[in-house]
């Protein structure tokens, strides 16, 4: 190559002249050959200083003054240390803490509406289980006057209604917490209380019933008063105070974060509560099927009152009034309910609802069973044709078999809020 000023002799790849300083223009690519890229350094794995979209395209006129200029230093990549990762593992326990309030909890004010509403229904519970119910009195050819207490009508009833109160305050004050087991615990309860307050009422209903009916039928001459007393109307109070607390507790019953129950747990559960509702709907002795929806066929505490009464007064009177057929039929109705809402949900709020709603059927099927008093009627009353107190077998089948489902969820969530918590304290070592 030759200077086009001076005509000395170039160095290929030359860009100006030695002599003159002229220019000289670089010959044209040979067709077909691609033009070589500039050679950039390759960094190893880092990230280079210049932000790309400040870097110039390469065939400008400032890519040359770029290249030369920019800062291609490779940025060195560290691991964090312990004492760097303090402060975040210190604020993961409370960084779950908080996910598990806002999706584990209902909102604040219903929990206390809930406890308030709670703490009113088992104050109404306990107070008529130790105020008269019902009373009557006889006078003329007949001397005769009662006075009835819930545990008069039954005597395992004062510890079921005391045990149901004590469920619903102590579920409450646990849902308080933010804890949906404690609001679905006294859901359960309100549940078992509007059941069994309600049925100790028509039984009331009914002793009073037998007494009128069987002195207007005696022929004598006599003067009856009868009174529907303050227990009495406290125990309809209850029981709808009961059923508004279950309907309340749904407002918990939402997903909790938490792993659901085992199906076969849940089905185990739900089993078991067909069984224990239908128990005591099965027929012994001499009766039929048709003697659960009949007014001529009393069951349980009607028909041993009014054995009493015949004994007592000489009065007989084969019907009972429907609702105590009805309110018995009821019991069974929300015993069937309430497990077996429990268990489907499968949740924190399940377990507690299944826990309180047979609380109370456990209770009097272990003292029917164990024959603890002078007259522990058992679920609903017990059964059509029955002699004494025990039980059928499948009402004991159905009652054992919700307990073990009751023991494994509660066990089975256990165990995975202690794997829970093993996981969060490993995270944070």
């Amino acid at each position: 190559m030759f200077c086009p000023s001076c005509g000395v002799t170039t160095q290929e790849g030359q860009r100006f002249c030695n002599v003159c300083g002229v220019a000289i223009a670089a010959p044209p690519p040979t067709p077909g050959t691609p033009f070589p890229p500039p050679a950039l350094p390759r960094p190893d794995a880092a990230t280079i200083a210049v932000p790309v979209g400040q870097i110039p395209a390469i065939d400008s006129p400032e890519f040359d003054a770029f290249f030369h200029t920019a800062d291609f230093s490779v940025v060195e990549q560290t691991t964090p240390t312990r004492e760097q990762l303090a402060g975040v593992n210190d604020t993961l326990p409370q960084l779950t803490e908080q996910y598990q309030r806002v999706v584990a909890s209902p909102p604040a004010p219903l929990r206390w509406v809930l406890l308030v509403l709670a703490v009113a229904t088992a104050a109404v519970t306990a107070t008529a289980a130790f105020l008269t119910n019902v009373s009557f009195r006889v006078s003329g050819d007949i001397q005769y006057a009662l006075q009835l207490k819930l545990n008069d009508i039954a005597t395992n009833a004062l510890v079921a209604a005391l045990l149901s109160a004590l469920l619903l305050v102590v579920g409450a004050a646990v849902a308080l917490s933010g804890r949906r087991l404690g609001a679905g615990l006294a859901g359960g309860a309100g549940l078992a209380v509007a059941a069994f307050m309600g049925w100790m009422a028509s039984v009331a209903v009914s002793i009073i019933d037998t007494v009128k009916q069987g002195m207007a039928a005696k022929g004598v001459t006599y003067t009856l008063s009868t009174t529907l007393d303050v227990g009495f109307w406290l125990c309809i109070a209850a029981a709808g105070l009961g059923a508004a607390v279950f309907l309340l507790s749904f407002t918990s019953a939402g997903a909790d974060g938490h792993a659901r129950l085992h199906p076969l747990v849940a089905v185990l559960g739900v089993a078991g509560a067909i069984a224990a509702a239908v128990g005591p709907l099965l027929p012994m002795g001499q009766a039929a099927w048709a003697d659960n929806l009949a007014t001529d066929h009393a069951v349980g505490a009607p028909l041993w009152w009014k054995a009493f009464l015949q004994t007592a007064l000489g009065v007989d009177h084969p019907a009972v009034p429907p609702v105590a057929t009805w309110m018995r039929l009821g019991v069974l109705v929300m015993l069937l309910m309430g497990v077996a809402v429990g268990f489907v949900a499968g949740s924190r709020w399940g377990i507690g609802m299944a826990i309180g709603a047979v609380a109370v059927s456990v209770w009097q099927w272990l003292t029917s069973l164990l024959k603890a008093g002078e007259w522990p009627f058992g679920i609903a009353g017990g059964n059509p044709g029955q002699i004494g107190f025990r039980p059928h077998i499948v009402t004991t089948i159905g009652v054992a078999t919700v307990l073990v489902a009751v023991l494994l969820g509660a066990l089975l969530v256990a165990s995975a809020d202690y794997r829970s918590r093993r996981r969060v304290s490993a995270a944070t070592r």
